[in-house]
């Protein structure tokens, strides 16, 4: 029993440093965007939701919030950041 719930909990944490690379790569993407925008996204396994919003209505600060959710749409883990995108 004891070696089944350390499998377990070992896959776990697996699963959410994968999320969280997906997530940090998502981020990059965004931040070389000109306007990025709320979606929802899939990449390998999971579902990842970006919502973004003006942040203090400063017109190139962007408050970008991800969340990674698995294929039994639990939340894995959340990321998030203030960018900012020049409007060049």
């Amino acid at each position: 029993m004891m070696i089944f719930a350390n499998v377990t909990s070992s896959s776990l944490s697996v699963k959410k440093i994968r999320a969280q690379a997906v997530l940090h790569e998502a981020l990059l993407d965004a931040e070389k965007s000109i306007s990025p925008t709320s979606q929802s996204l899939n990449v390998d396994d999971f579902r990842i939701e970006q919502e973004v919003k003006p942040y203090n209505q400063m017109s190139q600060l962007y408050d970008i919030h991800l969340t990674a959710y698995d294929g039994n749409q639990q939340k894995v883990t959340e990321l998030e950041k203030v960018i900012l995108i020049s409007h060049e």
